[in-house]
Order: C-alpha cells, then structure tokens, then sequence
C-alpha cells in the first residue's frame, strides 16, 4: 500500500516553507486573483522562485484556478494559462467546467484537478471529470465516507483526495451566498467575510403578537444557527489510510505558518507512524496537538 500525499495550504512563501519543513508532500497555493482566495496568494516571480525550490526538494506545488467564472474573468484565463505553461506548477485545481476544458486546451501538458468546489459526491460525476481528463478528483466534504470507498473503487485510474481539516463551510463546498448578502463580499469570489460564524439573535414570534418576540438561546456566547463545526478526521484515519485515498488534505490557505506547521507536524507522523505499525496505531497522541490549535469544535 503506497503512502497518501499529504497536502498543505500555502497562502504565502513562509507557509509554503514551513509546510514542507514540516512534512507535507505537496502545497496548494494560488496566485492572488482567479484563486478564491482574495489577497492570499503568491506574485507571479515569488511562484516561480517557490516552484524550483520545492522541485529541487522532490515537492510538489499545486496551483488553484477555482473560481466559479463570469464573463470578466474570461480575457484573464489566456494569460493565466501562459504563466502556467512557463511556470509548470504540478496541477490545476479548477472548479468550473468551462475554465477545465480552457486550460485542457491552452496548458495541455498540466495535470487538472477538480476541485472541492465542484461538488463532486458520486463515482458518476466523478468518472464524467475523469472522462473530460481530470487526474485527480477533490471530493466534496458533505462525501459520506462509504461513497468516497466506492469512488476509489469504481474508479482505479482516478487519484482521490479528500480534506481530512480544517474549516466546513455551512454551504455545499464554498457555493454560499450569505456573505455576499450581508457584506457585500462575495465566497464564491475568494473574499468570504465568514458570516455564518457570526453572533445571531434567534427569535420566535406568535402570529398574534407580531411586536412580541421570544428569544431562543443556545448558551452564554450566542446561537450559532449556522456555524459549522471545524472538520477533524484523525480519529478517523486508520480508516481513511486502509481505504488508500490518494491525497489528504488540510484545509487554511488564509491560516499562519504556525497552524501549518503543527498540522503538518501531527498528520506527517501520525501517517507515517500508521505505515510503521498499523494495528498498534492509536489516534489519542496525534489528536492531543491537534487540539492545542484554536478551532471551532
């Protein structure tokens, strides 16, 4: 059984550096537009001093193109396929079908993956991006784990990765409108402002009594009707390692290097110590750094 990658976010060169000191195979990363990761990213000379440094290392650097795209951003996508061609990251992560089947065409020699983004939940979509000629596949987080065997099942020459930590967005994989609702600052553009882990009242209000309101409270802080909890599946991984997923994944490109760094840290050992000795694994040790991290549990 071969090793998964384990895949960091990288939303600057010092975060990329850490990741790999501390024991990722690979980064994802983007450049600061086109990447749903508004003012997080790399300059284009900063990603290509970054790719011949993780290259010379044996890394990898993944690079995202994730956007949902509207017609502005069409006249960017020719350009951004001629960095790629000259810069040769690893991959693509890309979402939408149309931008796939532009950078098929315009970077032909980069791998695509799909991303998150894409909602990919069954081993039908997923063969449909296989067909169009995606290497790899990034699940969508709301994936049953069942389905996500049957996936790498059905579907052999299809690499699968999966998000294993970090932040769950109460949407389906990213596609939310509630930030741009109430700020303006639109998710499926890179500059979610995280409005559904906000403080809010909830109220109740008789039919009868429409200037009557009852409020409904959850604890001392607030009700958090949509915060989602943060995802966490190191108790989990002895069964996501025997299932042999491809590419793990740790969600935070907008995180600090020292968040990566312990991430990096707690799942690099706790695969490799897995592959040393698989029945005496235990998953308390690693979970305990873990949980040193500020998380919404």
């Amino acid at each position: 059984m071969k090793k998964p990658e384990l895949l960091l976010p990288a939303g600057s060169p010092e975060a990329m550096e850490t990741a790999f000191l501390y024991g990722a195979d690979a980064v994802y990363a983007g450049l600061p537009s086109l990447s749903l990761r508004a003012n997080r990213g790399f300059m284009v000379d900063a990603l290509e001093s970054a790719l011949a440094r993780a290259h010379g290392a044996g890394k990898k650097i993944y690079l995202t193109l994730n956007l949902f795209s509207r017609n502005e951003d069409v006249d960017a996508l020719e350009s951004f396929a001629e960095t790629a061609n000259r810069l040769r990251p690893d991959g693509l992560i890309v979402s939408d079908p149309g931008v796939f089947v532009f950078m098929r065409g315009h970077a032909p020699e980069i791998p695509l993956h799909v991303s998150t983004q894409a909602n990919v939940g069954s081993w039908l979509t997923a063969k449909f991006w296989r067909d169009l000629g995606a290497k790899v596949c990034v699940l969508s987080r709301e994936t049953p784990f069942a389905d996500v065997c049957e996936i790498k099942r059905r579907l052999p020459d299809l690499k699968i990765e999966m998000f294993v930590h970090g932040a769950m967005c109460v949407s389906y994989s990213g596609r939310c409108l509630l930030s741009a609702f109430m700020t303006g600052r639109s998710a499926n553009r890179g500059a979610c402002a995280q409005a559904c882990r906000w403080k809010y009242g909830l109220f109740l209000r008789e039919e009868k009594r429409p200037d009557e309101f009852l409020p409904v409270f959850e604890d001392d802080r607030g009700t958090y009707v949509l915060n989602s909890k943060d995802l966490c599946l190191m108790p989990k991984l002895d069964l996501i390692l025997r299932a042999g997923i491809d590419l793990l994944k740790i969600e935070g490109r907008n995180k600090t290097p020292y968040y990566v760094a312990q991430t990096a840290r707690a799942y690099r050992k706790a695969i490799d110590d897995w592959f040393a000795d698989p029945d005496g694994w235990r998953f308390e040790p690693y979970q305990a750094e873990l949980d040193t991290l500020q998380n919404r549990g």
